[in-house]
């Protein structure tokens, strides 16, 4: 699932293009990855791996 949108740069205050994707590896498993995307460049800014205990 990919998810785009705009939010605020906290340290320059400018608004920002986002990306957002969520891999569901398995039922136990999924991986949310999200980007800034710069001057037309991707860059990973978090990624964090949800796994049920």
């Amino acid at each position: 699932m990919t998810s785009t949108g705009t939010s605020v740069d906290p340290m320059s205050k400018q608004e920002m293009t986002t990306k957002e994707i969520t891999k569901f590896v398995s039922k136990d498993k999924y991986i949310m990855e999200m980007y800034a995307v710069i001057d037309g460049k991707e860059t990973k800014m978090i990624e964090v791996v949800y796994t049920r205990k």
